[in-house]
């Protein structure tokens, strides 16, 4: 995968993994989900979101200029 996709968006299972870890624990083993939890949750899918959003766009030195429609260099005249 790592040659068809970016190493933030490989490595966001690392950050991810967690947050399910937590919801299965509550799922499966009855464990407390405390407000301090959730809030942290929240912060780890936010912040991988971000990276994976701000990968995804190009940065602006790599955006070609606009041109609008219909718009045409001249021709250059033989000198």
């Amino acid at each position: 995968m790592l040659g068809h996709a970016p190493v933030s968006k490989v490595a966001t299972y690392a950050y991810v993994n967690p947050v399910i870890a937590v919801f299965l624990g509550w799922a499966v083993l009855n464990e407390d989900v405390t407000a301090t939890v959730l809030i942290g949750a929240t912060v780890i899918v936010a912040s991988v979101a971000m990276i994976v959003r701000n990968e995804s766009v190009p940065a602006e030195e790599e955006r070609s200029p606009a041109v609008p429609a219909g718009a045409r260099a001249a021709p250059e005249r033989p000198q």
